[in-house]
């Protein structure tokens, strides 16, 4: 019997979530006509299997690729990393699976809506890069963002898959990406009321909120979904409004217009729908931001700021701190001295760390306790006496710990950027 594969590959901010969801959840029913491996219920894309494949030579890859061999029913793969992948991998992974039929998935989002969400994602994972710098640099150097180039992601399935597997949707035609996916790959029919949860989106004076606070080494995140960050939100919302600027992009940007064109030459007939002309309907779209001389001119607002996301922090820490190591820990804190605290939490975060990697295949739980260290890395270097020496030792140990590669590491790079930014200002 031929295998058959199906393998969306995002890219990222086109509705993956809501999809990931909405195959976890339809795998799970004893009708299920798919299989969906390698997720769980806090994972529910196979971004775990994605960062294996992208090493072709990485111990794990081959057992992974012969549970594959052994699926009998239409297997679904999802993960927005995949699409990124080195043509290595790819061609391990169709070597492993020879009779195989494939069917690749891509969603193209018009960039003119995809540049401002993904500012906004990279904002939630500790970016401290501005909206405009962000935006500039899109336009200055588009190859450097891989939603950019969508070409050289799509040529690299379709030299080891063939073109004929590539099927590209555009999403902003498409109401609801999940229920799309559902019918038009899987053929299955979405039951009336059926809810696709996706990513919580903010709006923009809450990202350059958090914004502020990872610059400042804090995990704006957490601070900006704390119920009291309301307040400090109208605050900001009132003092920026005489900071407000706009801007407008559009496809009269010839980088943009060229991306759009390379698409309609090169894969319009992937392209489900399409019968010519242009991709995007939108043409045009102008963004209000806030002066980056806001925060210089507010800086009243800047320390209530941090005194609040400190006290978030320190709330958080304590309520998911359970295991006896850092029970013992906080208990007792108040005889140490702070480089002393340091090292225990430390060690602490790394048994924690190790625990995790035992019992989880979840590489953003097991990193939080070296995100806990990091931070706290970063708020000691305010405080007095500390030995410069020593402060780089144990930052030097941090950053030998810090991932190579994804969105783990980005988080880790601001922090050790702020802590050495500190650092060089004492």
């Amino acid at each position: 019997m031929t295998q058959n594969f199906i393998i969306h590959i995002g890219p990222h901010k086109t509705g993956t979530t809501s999809i990931q969801n909405m195959l976890y959840a339809r795998s799970l029913q004893s009708s299920a006509s798919f299989v969906y491996p390698f997720t769980h219920a806090n994972q529910t894309g196979q971004h775990e299997f994605a960062r294996t494949a992208s090493d072709p030579d990485h111990s794990k890859l081959g057992s992974l690729l012969e549970i594959l061999s052994g699926i009998e029913k239409t297997c679904v793969l999802s993960s927005e990393e995949l699409s990124f992948l080195p043509v290595a991998s790819l061609q391990k992974i169709r070597a492993a699976l020879p009779s195989a039929e494939f069917t690749i998935v891509y969603y193209q989002r018009n960039i003119l809506s995809l540049l401002p969400s993904w500012w906004q994602e990279l904002i939630k994972h500790g970016g401290v890069e501005d909206f405009t710098r962000f935006i500039q640099d899109a336009i200055a150097l588009p190859g450097r963002l891989h939603l950019l180039v969508p070409d050289l992601l799509l040529s690299n399935w379709a030299s080891v898959f063939g073109r004929k597997a590539i099927k590209i949707f555009l999403y902003d035609q498409i109401p609801d990406v999940a229920q799309q996916f559902a019918s038009d790959l899987l053929g299955l029919t979405s039951p009336p009321g059926e809810r696709t949860d996706n990513n919580k989106s903010f709006e923009y004076i809450e990202c350059e909120m958090i914004r502020l606070w990872n610059a400042y080494g804090f995990v704006g995140i957490d601070a900006i979904q704390a119920q009291e960050s309301k307040f400090l939100r109208t605050l900001v919302a009132e003092r920026a409004d005489r900071f407000m600027e706009n801007m407008t992009i559009g496809y009269d940007i010839e980088k943009f217009l060229s991306i759009e064109s390379t698409l309609i030459a090169r894969w319009g007939d992937r392209i489900e729908g399409f019968t010519g002309g242009r991709l995007f309907a939108l043409r045009e779209q102008a963004y209000s931001y806030i002066n980056s001389n806001f925060w210089t001119a507010n800086p009243d607002l800047v320390s209530a700021m941090c005194a609040f996301a400190e006290v978030t922090a320190r709330r958080k820490s304590q309520s998911s701190a359970t295991s006896p190591i850092l029970r013992d820990l906080r208990s007792c804190e108040r005889d140490m001295d702070a480089w002393n605290q340091i090292e225990i939490i430390l060690t602490a975060a790394r048994q924690r760390e190790q625990l995790l990697e035992r019992q989880l295949a979840n590489e953003t739980e097991r990193s939080h306790a070296l995100e806990i260290v990091i931070s706290t890395l970063v708020s000691s270097i305010t405080w007095r006496g500390l030995n410069r020496s020593k402060f780089k030792k144990i930052l030097t140990d941090v950053a030998k710990s810090t991932p190579s590669d994804g969105a783990t590491a980005h988080r880790h790079e601001v922090y050790l950027y702020q802590a050495q930014k500190l650092l060089n200002d004492c």
